[in-house]
């Protein structure tokens, strides 16, 4: 483990003595300035622990099979769609692709297609009301 020095303020209030680190905001406390120190290198440590999730993420998996636009629909209904290796109409219309992720959240879609390079088109299955439309 790499370890880097910090410069430490003590001070006594009442019975306890509070350590706070200089160059970072982490604080502690104890009944003596060798426990107060030893409590605050203890939070240090944890304040620089790489994270775990306590909760494992779902992970959806897909049969990579392409599909049309109208199967996506029909199966993903009031969805936002990031789809990959997908093929272009004439118009440009969206005609079929992969499907990688969906949601109910257009943020979900939108950071899950930050870790994609290369093409990628971003679909909404939600019906749209007559005269609106989305600006992604």
């Amino acid at each position: 483990m790499k370890t880097c020095p910090f410069t430490a303020s003590i001070s006594q209030e009442g019975k306890w003595f509070v350590v706070q680190c200089l160059e970072v905001d982490v604080a502690s406390q104890g009944k003596s300035e060798d426990e107060a120190i030893d409590n605050l290198r203890e939070a240090l440590e944890l304040y620089f622990e790489t994270p775990h999730p306590t909760v494992m993420p779902k992970l959806r998996k897909f049969k990579n099979d392409r599909l049309t636009i109208e199967e996506m629909e029909q199966k993903y209904p009031d969805e936002w769609l990031l789809i990959v290796d997908y093929e272009l109409s004439e118009n440009t219309e969206l005609l079929s692709g992969r499907l990688v992720a969906h949601s109910k959240s257009r943020k979900e879609i939108r950071d899950i297609s930050m870790n994609y390079a290369g093409r990628i088109a971003v679909h909404s299955t939600r019906k749209t009301p007559e005269g609106v439309g989305y600006l992604l």
